[in-house]
């Protein structure tokens, strides 16, 4: 069994990539169970085939963090101390790939209140499998990486088959230090229904590129793919960024304002508009967001085609919601929370009447 992860409220999304992939190689469907034991952000796999036949499949995934090897799942009691059990557990539990591996390491996800860091209970576990098996410990490229992930009182165990950084597929010579996960982007195209009915598509806040590197690897040639920012600095790191993985000529880039949308592109031009607008923090002291969302829905709804698809991530629902309630052509058809490390943003759909 494998546990794939990704983000807190997509992992019906998951398991949704996971049945269009299988069903596309003709492999059949194995078992999902999404948030297995009651934890958000995994789904647990089983492969009716041999390992090695689901692991290039499930590497082909998009919305996915990680691949691990499923150990097994433990619940610490209440009152016991949490490091000390879980080093007491590993001690019953069988690691075959660690008795022939030169080195191993081990990495620790932490979710809850707790007083102790991941890297304490990477310290914990790895003491315990080092002197169990004698294992030479490596920091950073080891043959086996062993992770032992608490959420609250749960502790599940596997094994790390994707490489690091597995989810940053596409190689980004522009990388701002705030820029949308694969993980995300992939989310919103897949909420558009763009992979189901493709369609002409723009990104109005393409930012460092990354719903438009998604959308140029995984739609149609010859489909119109168009990404706009404000920010020359955007602009020319997304080309920078699409000229890296070969999609340069997929892609069409303008150097504008997402306010001014029509005098850019003609009208219902968009079957999907989908985008991350700024949260605020980087939008300056002289512009304020209702501003700008209230004039990009209007321009939005000139280029879209009736019956399009809009799809964002938003940290300001309250204000949109507000600026909705004044129109008619915005229909909110699907909204939920995701988790983004201490945020929780939401994925709007709207479709234009």
């Amino acid at each position: 069994m494998f546990i794939l992860t990704t983000h807190p409220g997509l992992e019906d999304i998951v398991e949704a990539e996971l049945t269009r992939t299988l069903t596309a190689r003709g492999l059949p469907a194995g078992k999902r169970i999404r948030k297995p034991f009651g934890l958000k952000g995994n789904v647990l796999y089983h492969h009716p085939d041999p390992e090695d036949h689901a692991i290039p499949v499930l590497s082909s995934l998009h919305s996915i963090y990680h691949i691990k090897r499923y150990h097994t799942h433990l619940e610490v009691p209440e009152g016991r101390d949490i490091l000390g059990f879980i080093q007491e557990a590993l001690t019953t539990l069988s690691f075959p790939h660690l008795e022939e591996a030169s080195s191993f390491r081990i990495l620790s996800e932490r979710v809850g209140d707790h007083p102790f860091t991941h890297m304490d209970i990477e310290r914990a576990a790895g003491e315990i499998l080092h002197t169990t098996y004698r294992c030479p410990v490596n920091l950073t490229s080891p043959e086996v990486t062993i992770c032992v992930d608490l959420y609250d009182r749960h502790v599940l165990v596997g094994e790390l088959l994707s490489r690091p950084r597995f989810y940053t597929r596409y190689e980004k010579p522009y990388h701002p230090r705030v820029s949308l996960k694969p993980p995300l982007a992939y989310g919103l195209l897949h909420l558009s229904g763009i992979f189901n009915d493709p369609g002409p598509l723009l990104d109005p806040f393409c930012g460092a590129g990354t719903i438009l590197l998604e959308a140029a690897d995984l739609l149609p040639e010859g489909l119109p793919i168009c990404g706009l920012d404000i920010s020359w600095r955007a602009f020319s790191g997304t080309a920078r960024n699409l000229e890296a993985e070969g999609f340069e000529r997929k892609v069409r880039l303008v150097l504008g304002d997402a306010r001014r949308l029509s005098s850019y592109f003609p009208p219902e031009s968009f079957q999907y508009i989908v985008t991350d607008p700024p949260f605020g923090v980087k939008l300056g002291r002289r512009l304020d967001f209702e501003d700008l969302f209230s004039a990009f829905l209007e321009e939005a709804s000139l280029v879209l085609k009736p019956g399009g698809t809009m799809v964002f991530l938003t940290m300001h629902w309250r204000i949109i919601s507000r600026l909705l309630g004044d129109r008619e052509d915005l229909v909110v058809i699907h909204r939920r929370r995701v988790e983004e490390s201490t945020l929780r943003p939401h994925m709007v759909v709207l479709r234009k009447t």
